[in-house]
């Protein structure tokens, strides 16, 4: 176990119980299972505040107790496990053309999942009602108990406000200033929190991927649009405004008078899957796609025909390199992460890529970053999604009891 953490003594008596709450039930999740004197260890608390403490999680059913752990001399101790069943949350990963939905235990286990068509509607309100049929579609379906669903975390393609659940600005689903949380919250009648997709799918990556050993990394996501998640020293940071990753706009040559127009940033338009995708059709060499699927078959055959030299598909492949380069380079050089992670539809690709591009940025600058695939691939945004719903059901349990 990890002790580099703040003792938790020094809490104020009217918020040191809440705080020893949240303490020992991150702890004992963490740790799978745990007993009450490594809880006393780890955090630096008293035997019998530690007790009393689990004695609560426990009559809440927040914690079971699950057996005997061994002995070092002495009575074998009785091992503690956060009870994932406790309560459910609602995941939902917006596309521009489609919502993929998940209903999750508080510790992260999917147990049902559904995809719903997007279409586009006139307003944010009409989407939201049609979010409302498919979220309780999924809850019916799986034959969870509706009152035991605590809440419903939302990945969108824009920049959001987790704090009013506004979302700022969402080119890909026309959404400006639309306060969707509240919405969404009033349609379910259930708490809604509400993030960027890029956002959430760094703290999945955070919570359950690769990130968990890594203190500062960068997620790139590259598919309709292109953000970043930023971690930095263990924590998402999202910066003024939230605005914090938004590297679809980062300026990588020299912009014409119309870069931006649609609410698309310069790098956006030139290395989303989209436009990739679109070039090939204005080319001659793939037909226009009918789903995210063909996008994707469809850059596949971009990358086989340029291992062929062929063109006109090498010199898409290379322009999209050499773009892709700068853009990760200028992040590097800026944050200076241990890692950036590569995810989304071009991400899924990442293991081919990442060759070519690690070569160009040897050539643009004496400093690179590390490039890896993400693990999670395009599942990260939907964990995210919940690893956020799950942590505000969990306060909310936490809150409720006696203090």
């Amino acid at each position: 176990m990890n002790k580099n953490l703040p003792s938790l003594r020094s809490a104020t008596p009217q918020s040191a119980r809440i705080q020893n709450r949240r303490a020992m039930l991150e702890l004992i999740e963490r740790e799978g299972s745990i007993s009450r004197v490594a809880l006393a260890d780890f955090l630096g608390l008293s035997q019998p505040t530690v007790s009393e403490v689990v004695a609560e999680l426990v009559k809440a059913g927040l914690v079971l107790e699950v057996g005997l752990g061994s002995s070092r001399g002495g009575r074998r101790p009785v091992m503690l496990k956060f009870n994932d069943e406790v309560g459910y949350v609602v995941a939902i990963d917006l596309g521009g053309t489609q919502s993929r939905l998940a209903l999750f235990t508080l510790g992260g286990r999917q147990v049902a999942r559904d995809y719903g068509v997007l279409p586009r509607a006139e307003t944010p309100a009409k989407t939201v009602r049609l979010l409302g049929d498919q979220v309780r579609s999924l809850i019916s379906k799986s034959a969870v108990p509706y009152d035991r669903v605590y809440s419903v975390g939302v990945a969108v393609p824009g920049v959001a406000d987790p704090a009013t659940g506004e979302v700022k600005l969402a080119p890909a689903l026309g959404w400006q200033e639309a306060p969707v949380g509240s919405y969404l919250s009033e349609e379910l009648g259930l708490p809604v929190y509400i993030d960027n997709d890029v956002n959430a799918a760094a703290l999945a990556e955070l919570r359950f991927g690769a990130g968990r050993s890594i203190p500062t990394f960068v997620y790139v996501w590259i598919g309709t649009g292109v953000g970043a998640g930023l971690v930095i020293d263990g924590r998402l940071h999202r910066g003024f405004g939230n605005f914090a990753g938004e590297i679809g706009y980062l300026v990588v040559d020299t912009p014409s008078p119309l870069e931006g127009q649609e609410g698309f940033g310069q790098l956006e338009r030139r290395v989303a899957l989209s436009r990739i995708v679109e070039r090939m059709v204005a080319e001659g060499v793939a037909s226009p796609p009918a789903s995210e699927h063909e996008y994707r078959l469809a850059f596949e055959g971009l990358l086989a025909q340029a291992e062929h030299l062929e063109e006109p598909a090498t010199s898409i492949l290379n322009e999209l390199i050499e773009t892709l380069s700068r853009a990760l380079v200028n992040v590097m050089l800026v944050v200076a992460p241990n890692v950036i992670f590569l995810g989304g539809p071009i991400g899924s690709f990442a293991e081919r890529l990442i060759p070519l591009l690690e070569q160009r940025m040897h050539g643009l600058s004496p400093i690179v970053p590390v490039l890896r695939v993400s693990g999670l691939a395009e599942e990260a945004g939907l964990i995210g999604a919940a690893a956020l719903a799950s942590t505000q059901a969990k306060e909310l349990l936490l809150r409720r009891l006696a203090t």
